[in-house]
């Protein structure tokens, strides 16, 4: 129906932040690594990003460590409505190594492959509008009707990322995903990158090292750009360790350098979701 959604049961409470406005004179300033413009080379080897969803993560944003590995934080944007003096909580007391994309795959929590097609140019408008007041350049997707959880189809069909091309022309790039999906495209200087890994909070940090060694493997191809979904309870000092132990050469960079790179050296396939793909949820 396109009706935008807060995506989480446990956040505080949204009809009494509401009420509080930004302090008068506050911008938003995100802490982005290249710019717009530029044109990086990717070289030889593995690019790791990692990536931490909704809304600045549950609880991550105050445990230790954060700061020591480039994070890309995604943002629900129309909490601008709804939690503003959150949004400026994490805004003013982010490290350099923090770097906010907008989402979830618009103005709200929504699931692009159902947006009926009339309603998404609309929807996307605002959302563009709302990267702007955020000083956003990377849009995260999203798409779960198909899928539960971090298991299933997390893909795109390609009308929908043609919509998403189209709307949003000056973006940086997209990142689309929760558990590993396969959906990947480049126009012009614009890569759509899926998670390949989905970090479950309580997998030992021994194996996520081997899961994350045993991809690097597997895409031996060069360079590999490597997309990581961060989620729930993970710190980012457990994720210090496991970089340590990846097996090179191998580089964690900020999201936007990521997706710079990506477009300077096409190794990964162009997909979409098609209509016969399994998929784990069929529906109600």
């Amino acid at each position: 129906y396109g009706i935008k959604m807060e995506g989480l049961h446990n956040l505080p409470n949204l009809s009494y932040n509401c009420q509080f406005d930004f302090t008068p004179g506050f911008r938003f300033t995100n802490n982005h690594q290249v710019a717009k413009d530029a044109v990086l080379i990717a070289e030889e080897k593995v690019y790791i990003t990692f990536v931490q969803s909704d809304s600045v993560g549950i609880g991550v944003w105050t445990k230790p460590g954060r700061g020591k590995l480039p994070f890309a934080w995604q943002v629900t944007m129309n909490w601008t409505k709804f939690s503003p003096a959150a949004l400026e909580y994490f805004h003013e007391s982010a490290t350099p190594n923090d770097y906010f994309i907008g989402g979830l795959s618009g103005p709200g929590y929504m699931y692009p492959n159902n947006i009926p097609k009339d309603r998404f140019p609309v929807l996307m408008e605002e959302a563009k509008q709302l990267m702007t007041v955020l000083d956003e350049h990377v849009m995260e997707i999203m798409d779960n009707s198909a899928a539960d959880g971090n298991v299933g189809n997390a893909d795109l069909f390609e009308e929908t990322v043609d919509a998403y091309y189209e709307a949003f022309p000056d973006v940086l790039g997209f990142i689309n995903g929760y558990g590993p999906a396969r959906t990947r495209d480049l126009r012009d200087s614009r890569p759509m990158i899926s998670y390949d890994y989905y970090i479950d909070p309580k997998r030992p940090r021994d194996e996520v090292t081997a899961d994350l060694n045993e991809l690097i493997t597997l895409n031996s191809k060069r360079p590999y750009f490597l997309a990581v979904h961060v989620r729930e309870s993970n710190d980012v000092n457990s994720l210090v360790t496991v970089v340590e132990n990846l097996e090179g050469p191998v580089e964690v960079v900020a999201l936007d350098r990521f997706l710079k790179f990506a477009a300077s050296n096409k190794t990964y396939e162009t997909r979409f979701r098609k209509e016969d793909d399994p998929v784990h949820f069929k529906g109600f």
